[in-house]
């Protein structure tokens, strides 16, 4: 069996918002051709959500999305199946956006 939805009974996608705008945290490379490393810090230990969206707000991929410990932080993913473009990378606990990135693929 199959299922049809059309697009007009979907609730549209809110704009992604950069707030904190591009704050904390060191990306690298970018830009990207395969993999990436995100540095970030965190007051607060629990569970937050890793997001990547493209520059339109549409939501690519969750990259992440389990706990994390308080202090340093380092993830990698590989991004080489995206194409190239500008992609903006979110981070959320559950309780608000923590950080936001602007990310470059090549």
């Amino acid at each position: 069996s199959s299922v049809a939805v059309s697009d007009t009974c979907r609730t549209p996608t809110p704009p992604i918002t950069f707030d904190p705008s591009f704050s904390s945290g060191t990306l690298f490379p970018n830009p990207v051709i395969e993999y990436f490393e995100y540095d970030f810090h965190l007051e607060n230990e629990g569970v937050i959500s890793i997001q990547l969206f493209d520059i339109q707000g549409r939501l690519i991929k969750i990259l992440y999305e389990d706990y994390i410990k308080k202090g340093d932080n380092r993830v990698s993913f590989n991004v080489s199946h995206l194409n190239a473009g500008t992609y903006i990378l979110t981070v959320d606990n559950t309780q608000e956006k923590l950080f936001t990135k602007k990310i470059i693929k090549y």
